[in-house]
């Protein structure tokens, strides 16, 4: 499951709202897509309902609801999205238990593949 900080889904409201973007009839996607500094990059855009398909997992945060395509549900897993600004000024930030690599502009990682146990033989020994 996908974990929204109380900074990024304020951040998520006003850009909305700034957008004009109806957060009861429009939903969060987040996904991810090839990345320029690793293998994959995240995504956070806007979908509307019929966008959306039956593969597709909707989790309801109360003031929005997120959409994950299960093509990238195992790369997001436990991922949590914050919001923070500085200096350079602000941006979401992805924190991602899964990545085995993260780029230095926050955006980009990568995952190593889970090694997929060999399969048991289900053919009888000859005696």
């Amino acid at each position: 499951m996908i974990r929204f900080t109380a900074e990024a889904i304020r951040e998520i409201k006003r850009l909305s709202k700034q957008h004009n973007h109806d957060l009861s009839h429009e939903k969060v996607r987040v996904g991810i897509q090839a990345g320029r500094c690793a293998d994959f990059a995240y995504l956070l855009s806007y979908a509307k309902a019929f966008e959306t398909t039956k593969q597709d997992q909707t989790i309801d945060y109360g003031d929005f609801t997120a959409i994950i395509s299960c093509e990238h549900t195992e790369q997001l897993k436990g991922v949590t999205i914050d919001y923070s600004e500085d200096l350079m000024g602000g941006a979401f930030r992805y924190l991602n238990p899964n990545a085995t690599y993260t780029c230095d502009c926050g955006n980009s990682f990568s995952v190593t593949p889970q090694p997929i146990p060999p399969a048991e033989s289900t053919i009888p020994d000859e005696q």
